[in-house]
């Protein structure tokens, strides 16, 4: 069972880290975000599988150092495994779905990617959980199991922009852009029970295209502290008045 299975049966919030492209053509930093991600307490690390004509009308203005290769799959999966958390990725074309098969235990679909039937039909009949962010409208597709996360598509965005609904029967989580780290709490107390936020090293490069909206190692930790204490305050389960709470001496009978 995936770590997010395990998350979603407790009833307990999945974080995942985006490490997107901010690995910047190193497998060391790729891996070393995988173990800064396990030790600030997340519970999955993303990478992105493309290529540059899967994403830009205009490939050669691609950055080759943000495409992942293909043969870091299988190196950062088994990372993954040894540090106990999910190995994700997002696919970009129908060739990533099939490359990534055999690796990842959930999906996770981009906002961009929400009307491409090319994708998302072999998707439809996969026995595999579904993540799918909607930044840009609801995926079109037909699976028992799909989850969506609140998005808005700016990079970075403002809290200002956010305007979070209530978690539950529409959005299950958020993919979150701000810089801010306590905005995925405050999703946690609407209800969200899946939270995405890019996440990168003190030394990644600030030419990343994921530096602006990617939080650090130190902030990454203070939001998952943040997520833990609003998921154990905002429980909807009202405890028992217990003896201790009911008895006030100064207080008048």
């Amino acid at each position: 069972m995936s770590r997010f299975e395990k998350r979603r049966d407790s009833g307990e919030v999945f974080i995942i880290a985006e490490a997107g492209s901010n690995h910047m053509g190193s497998l060391d930093a790729a891996v070393f975000l995988c173990r800064e991600a396990a030790e600030r307490g997340a519970d999955s690390v993303k990478f992105q599988l493309f290529k540059a004509e899967d994403i830009l009308i205009d490939p050669s203005k691609c950055d080759p150092r943000t495409v992942m290769p293909v043969d870091w799959i299988g190196v950062l999966a088994a990372e993954c495994t040894k540090l106990s958390i999910d190995f994700m990725c997002t696919p970009f074309a129908l060739w990533a779905i099939r490359t990534l098969d055999p690796y990842v235990r959930t999906w996770k679909i981009g906002s961009f990617e929400y009307a491409r039937r090319d994708m998302l039909e072999p998707l439809e009949n996969s026995p595999k959980p579904i993540i799918a962010s909607c930044g840009r409208g609801f995926p079109d597709i037909d699976h028992p199991d799909i989850s969506h996360l609140y998005c808005i598509s700016k990079y970075p965005a403002d809290p200002a922009d956010m305007h979070l609904p209530f978690f539950g029967e529409t959005y299950q989580g958020l993919s979150d852009h701000t810089t801010n780290p306590l905005i995925p709490a405050l999703a946690v107390a609407r209800g969200a029970h899946i939270i995405e936020k890019h996440f990168r090293l003190d030394d990644t490069p600030t030419d990343s295209p994921d530096y602006p909206h990617s939080l650090e190692p130190a902030a990454f930790s203070q939001m998952v502290s943040a997520i833990r204490l609003a998921e154990t305050a905002c429980t909807p389960n009202t405890p028992e008045t217990s003896p201790e709470q009911s008895r006030y001496p100064n207080r008048r009978e």
